[in-house]
């Protein structure tokens, strides 16, 4: 049994604005990450404090 599926044009506007708005978002979160880490590095003690929370966790890996 063969079952044909049949999209409207609308059904298709409508996935091309989901997936457009999908987009949008991952690209508005990485926009808001990379602002978050600028912040981040561009302080010498928060960058300090970062990079010895992610050396323990390195660090907690290996043991």
């Amino acid at each position: 049994m063969v079952y044909k599926l049949e999209v409207g044009v609308l059904g298709i506007l409508s996935l091309v604005y989901l997936i457009f708005g999908l987009l949008l978002l991952i690209l508005d979160s990485s926009a808001a990450h990379q602002e978050q880490m600028m912040q981040l590095l561009s302080d010498p003690s928060k960058a300090a404090q970062f990079a010895r929370v992610v050396f323990d966790m390195l660090n907690g890996l290996n043991g």
